[in-house]
């Protein structure tokens, strides 16, 4: 005889509804605050520049080279002008081809440049979630983890 407790009503899958509500709650707010920003011109802060609109910039920049000079005569993108020393390559080397498909995709100004980190942030918001609830950490207890984490 089948168990008269519908699957969809055990306590288990309530709680990992809650956590994906609790994560979706997360990434909307997640998604409001920065938004705006996304088509900010680089370098500006209310406060000032900061490491990340530099690296930003660099990538958009690098990116570009890497459209517009070919693979070889940027160096992948490493090096984007005739400047000696104008070479930034100490970050993940696909970042600059990954720009530059943003760029393509989207549009080639500050937003092509940030929305793939943007929705990189919101990808691993959802695996780190589905991570943790795999390693039998509660659904509620995995969201709010995620949200607290990669809100700091």
């Amino acid at each position: 005889m089948s168990d008269p407790v519908s699957r969809r009503s055990t306590p288990a899958r309530a709680d990992r509804r809650l956590g994906w509500i609790i994560l979706l709650v997360f990434c909307a707010a997640f998604t409001l605050k920065v938004a705006g920003a996304l088509n900010a011109p680089f370098g500006f802060l209310p406060t000032g520049s900061s490491v990340d609109a530099y690296n930003g910039a660099t990538w958009s920049t690098g990116a570009r080279a890497l459209r517009e000079s070919g693979p070889i005569d940027s160096k992948f993108g490493a090096e984007w002008s005739g400047t000696e020393g104008d070479r930034y390559a100490n970050h993940p080397p696909g970042i600059y081809p990954a720009t530059a498909l943003a760029q393509w995709l989207v549009s080639d100004d500050e937003l092509g440049a940030r929305l793939l980190v943007f929705l990189a942030s919101l990808a691993a918001a959802v695996f780190l979630f589905m991570l943790l609830c795999e390693l039998d950490l509660a659904p509620v207890l995995a969201a709010a983890s995620v949200g607290i984490g990669l809100s700091v």
